[in-house]
């Protein structure tokens, strides 16, 4: 999973020189029998615990802290 700042800045990665060069190795894994490789998914509402709370960490809060 990818998260991006907006649709925008996206596009913007997947229509520059680097896309195809950056992606190339996760080809290998696509499955061709599906129509489409990837799904876009805006987040509409999030969920903040109350102040001084703290939410468990997921694994992807871990991956991107290192």
């Amino acid at each position: 999973m990818s998260r991006w700042e907006s649709i925008v800045a996206f596009r913007v990665w997947e229509q520059g020189a680097g896309h195809r060069e950056d992606t190339e190795p996760l080809r290998l894994y696509r499955d061709e029998r599906v129509p489409s490789g990837f799904a876009f998914y805006e987040v509409d509402a999030s969920y903040r615990p109350p102040s001084g709370r703290r939410r468990p960490r997921s694994s992807w809060d871990r991956a991107a802290a290192n």
